[in-house]
């Protein structure tokens, strides 16, 4: 009989430690914000009647950060890529830029978000054709950090 007891007893307690509180979780995973980048300047089919301009974006869901100081890839956190002309000039990790001493004609800027480790961010690669007007200094285009912000070239 003691037993009995101490048998039903132990599978009363199994039968009540499987029956403890189920928590449902319908909520949604939280994801990361897809960072967004908008273009200000130059703007698609614009003049400059210079051989300088300046490019201005604004970012968001994105914290700008030097590489050689953030090497290692953080969620949320990456630097610009600027190409002029199809050629690789700047990599920077701030929202404006000047670039200085470019031939009269035809440009086209490609701007991206990438990775601290320079994997680019899906969905923000952004291209700008415009047009310079004026003389330029040397031959190839050039660019030079703007009052605002710095820059590093490659």
């Amino acid at each position: 009989m003691r037993s009995s007891i101490l048998a039903a007893s132990l599978g009363l307690a199994l039968l009540l430690a499987g029956c403890g509180t189920v928590q449902s979780t319908n909520a949604s995973p939280v994801r990361a914000a897809i960072p967004q980048l908008t273009v200000n300047a130059p703007r698609t089919g614009e003049t400059v009647n210079s051989s300088s301009f300046a490019v201005s974006l604004t970012t968001r869901d994105i914290h700008l950060v030097n590489p050689a100081t953030h090497p290692a890839n953080a969620q949320g956190e990456g630097h610009v890529h600027l190409y002029l002309d199809q050629r690789p000039v700047v990599m920077t990790y701030h929202r404006h830029y000047t670039f200085t001493h470019l031939k009269p004609g035809p440009h086209t800027l490609k701007i991206e978000l990438v990775t601290n480790t320079m994997t680019p961010y899906k969905g923000t690669v952004r291209t700008v054709t415009f047009t310079t007007k004026g003389s330029a200094a040397s031959p190839a285009g050039s660019g030079s950090p703007s009052a605002a912000s710095s820059g590093k070239g490659w």
